[in-house]
């Protein structure tokens, strides 16, 4: 015979279950666009043209008479190129248009750098890069961002967007991506993860763009120069670089605009945030 308690007992169990399955299901019908990659769909977007309309600037960092850094027979302008090129060719798998700073071996300064991210609206920009250091035991990968921009740029995304000039702005884009992109590459790379840094490099200051610099590895190490001659490893950069963009895209589309329709991360009425500094010029 059925015990009537036990009877009860099944039932709110049962009951339970299924209050737990509709906020489950509700959950992720309400968040499925920010589950789209993983699951193998479209990353959805704010508006679905804004994915379309965002044109991933790679800049090959150094290059021409500007070999940048060398350790263990590896010279930096070479192979920021190589990645770069990986980089284009991972992000065109995916539907995400991508121009390159430079195609070739060629100097480039880096207000031209600049300049090429700012004649797209909707842009980012990625800065690849190899580090070294006078102690050859440091390895591992940094992503920089330059928080604050410099006052210039913050004038003239006010005017790109039509942000009243009376209007304060703070643009928290670059620390978003850059925290992204360290999270991507440290994870496809398996190097030491050195954290997101902050410091003013040019192309990141200047850029109107959500901005970042990637230093992927350090040249000067023995073990991680072995692995950046590899050219697995290249396309393992390249790869964490595309899903770094990829997944801050994903924050925009989740996000959606902003309540003055202000493009995410534009915080516009907080305290405004600008400088007028020095830059690091080797950047």
């Amino acid at each position: 015979m059925r015990s009537p308690v036990g009877h009860a007992l099944r039932s709110v169990v049962a009951l339970v279950g299924l209050v737990g399955f509709g906020v489950c299901f509700g959950y992720f019908a309400a968040h499925q666009s920010s589950f789209s990659r993983i699951l193998g769909g479209e990353i959805e977007s704010r508006p679905r043209s804004y994915v379309k309309q965002v044109q991933v600037v790679i800049d090959p960092g150094h290059g021409g008479k500007d070999g940048g850094a060398q350790g263990n027979g590896l010279l930096e302008k070479h192979l920021t190129l190589d990645v770069a090129q990986r980089v284009r060719r991972e992000l065109a798998k995916r539907g995400l248009r991508s121009v390159l700073t430079r195609e070739e071996d060629r100097t480039l300064s880096l207000s031209e750098r600049v300049e090429i991210a700012d004649e797209h609206r909707e842009a980012i920009f990625v800065s690849v890069h190899f580090n070294t250091s006078a102690a050859p035991s440091v390895s591992g990968l940094e992503v920089y961002h330059s928080d604050p921009k410099s006052l210039e740029t913050l004038v003239a995304l006010k005017k790109r967007f039509e942000i009243p000039r009376t209007e304060k702005l703070r643009d928290d884009r670059n620390r978003v991506l850059a925290e992204a992109m360290q999270a991507s590459v440290a994870r496809t790379t398996d190097v030491r993860d050195r954290g997101v840094r902050n410091r003013s490099f040019y192309v990141t200051r200047h850029a109107m763009a959500p901005a970042v610099l990637v230093e992927c590895a350090y040249l000067t190490n023995e073990e991680e120069a072995g692995r950046v001659k590899n050219p697995h490893f290249r396309s393992r950069i390249a790869q964490g670089i595309a899903d770094g963009v990829e997944a801050y895209l994903e924050r925009v589309a989740a996000y959606g605009a902003t309540g003055g329709g202000y493009p995410y991360g534009l915080i516009v009425g907080d305290e405004e945030i600008g400088e007028a500094g020095e830059d690091v010029a080797e950047r």
